[in-house]
């Protein structure tokens, strides 16, 4: 009678093995980061992106809305002196918003506080027709997708 092969783990290593890699993974998103210091120039209504030089808005409304009302909630928006020039940002624009170390939401907590752990709306559709599905942000965890353009999510405006 032969004896059984195994793979080489014991289930001693792999319960440590499994262990190691939870407290690596888990490791960055132990409290709520903020971004490197000076970049962002926070005001009362709005956040100057050094980075990327895009003003955005701070705060977001707590009203959801589909892809086109919110690309023409931000063409309304009269903010910190700006009665034009807002619109609903692109995915790519959306995305340099992401904090990476932190999640629940995936943003720095000090320059836009009170942001939701929520889908917001990018401009960016995935057709040339403008009809279907666009692009949105999930402030949860950092993702990106698309979504059908008549379902209510959040805005935040971008100039």
């Amino acid at each position: 009678m032969s004896t059984p092969r195994t793979t080489g783990w014991d289930l001693r290593g792999l319960i440590a093995l499994m262990a190691s890699l939870a407290i690596i993974s888990l490791a960055p998103f132990t409290g709520h980061a903020s971004a490197p210091a000076g970049r962002y120039a926070v005001s009362t209504d709005t956040v100057y992106d050094t980075a990327t030089r895009l003003t955005w808005q701070r705060a977001v409304s707590s009203t959801t809305r589909s892809w086109a009302d919110s690309k023409s909630y931000c063409a309304s928006l009269s903010l910190a002196g700006f009665s034009s020039g807002w619109r609903l940002p692109t995915v790519s624009e959306l995305e340099t918003l992401v904090d990476r170390t932190t999640y629940n939401p995936a943003i720095d907590s000090t320059a836009f506080p009170g942001t939701q752990s929520e889908h917001f709306w990018s401009s960016s559709s995935t057709d040339a027709a403008g009809g279907g599905d666009a692009w949105q942000v999930y402030f949860y965890g950092g993702g990106s997708d698309w979504h059908s353009q008549s379902n209510y999510y959040f805005a935040r405006c971008v100039r």
